[in-house]
């Protein structure tokens, strides 16, 4: 299991006159690297404001500012890595690089271990908010989705999908139009290369809002796992929805109150008899989370309000949402297979 951990700080980088190289050649032999596991970033705190860092390509940076949640428009991110990672997701991202829906390294600063992204302006949080057409949220999707599927290709499991990370470019035209220029699946350092028909078991992936039934019971986790979130998020972002989240906070989830309440919501939200039963079969009887989701289901006072029973979402809509958010990780569609869904026949690529 590879734990959570949010890098301490974001740099504002300005690129010096220094001509470029592109990033993919570096790595047309990456090296080959076995991922060892650590908590330890490698570095505990922000550079001094003027610092120069030397990128493996050649260019040099100077850090200006530290990253805010109100910095207008930057060229680019500078981020640290989990120890041990700096080969690792080196050898993970190169492939991925040209692909114009994921955000990749660009370069890299050795001497700390650090990797260099392209800045964009807004993520799907805030962005999808925001009064926006139809064929907008669609194209959005079908972006995010696209990014995904590269990534499952290559049996690489994101293992964070969540509207944070998601990002965006934008401009805005006369009489307030919005124009999507670019949509990143982004947050790549924590993104595992899994083996075949395997998966990552005892640990939970992800955010509390947005995480699969079966990360929440640590039973295996694998790219279909990443399929329920993205359903998930497909909801937020045709509907301005946060199915899981109702004013809980992180200190919520100490008890297990928390885990409780929004598990139950995962299993009315897709309920379905035999998918309760397939999930039940894939955490199985050794897990202790299997005694606790039986006892739960059978406390439970309320109705069921399964999604397909949402008569106001566009049908379409909702049986592609119903398919990739289904209790049975084995059940779901692919990445692939809900870019070919119905759903998307009018939105071009």
């Amino acid at each position: 299991m590879v734990p959570r951990i949010k890098p301490p700080f974001k740099f504002r980088a300005l690129l010096s006159n220094i001509t470029p190289r592109s990033y993919s050649s570096l790595l047309s032999n990456p090296p080959s690297y076995q991922r060892t596991i650590s908590s330890s970033p490698t570095k505990p705190q922000p550079f001094p404001v003027g610092e120069l860092l030397h990128g493996h390509s050649g260019q040099t940076y100077q850090i200006e500012e530290i990253l805010s949640e109100s910095a207008e428009e930057k060229k680019f991110v500078i981020k640290n890595c989990l120890k041990g990672d700096f080969e690792y997701q080196q050898t993970l991202q190169a492939p991925l690089a040209s692909h114009p829906n994921l955000r990749t390294i660009i370069d890299t600063i050795p001497d700390f271990e650090l990797f260099v992204y392209q800045f964009l302006k807004v993520n799907l949080l805030q962005f999808c908010q925001r009064d926006l057409s139809v064929e907008i949220r669609k194209g959005i999707l079908k972006s995010a989705l696209t990014g995904l599927a590269e990534m499952h290709d290559r049996h690489i499991i994101h293992g964070d999908i969540k509207p944070n990370n998601i990002l965006l470019d934008y401009e805005e035209t006369a009489g307030k139009h919005r124009h999507v220029k670019s949509v990143r699946v982004s947050d790549l350092e924590d993104s595992i290369i899994l083996s075949p028909g395997k998966g990552i078991v005892g640990g939970k992936l992800g955010n509390q809002f947005w995480r699969s039934p079966e990360s929440w019971c640590k039973a295996k986790q694998s790219v279909s796992s990443d399929i329920f979130s993205m359903g998930i998020l497909a909801l937020y972002i045709m509907d301005k929805q946060m199915i899981f989240y109702d004013g809980l906070k992180s200190e919520d989830f100490v008890d297990g109150e928390a885990w409780n309440q929004i598990i139950m919501r995962h299993i009315s939200f897709s309920w379905d008899q035999d998918d309760y039963l397939a999930l039940l079969d894939h955490i199985g009887e050794d897990n202790p989370f299997f005694d606790r989701v039986i006892d739960m289901v059978n406390d439970f006072k309320g109705p069921m309000t399964p999604v397909r029973k949402w008569s106001y979402l566009d049908e379409n809509f909702k049986d592609l949402v119903v398919n990739m958010a289904r209790l049975d990780p084995t059940s779901r569609l692919s990445a692939r297979e809900a870019l070919e869904h119905p759903f998307f026949s009018n939105v071009s690529s």
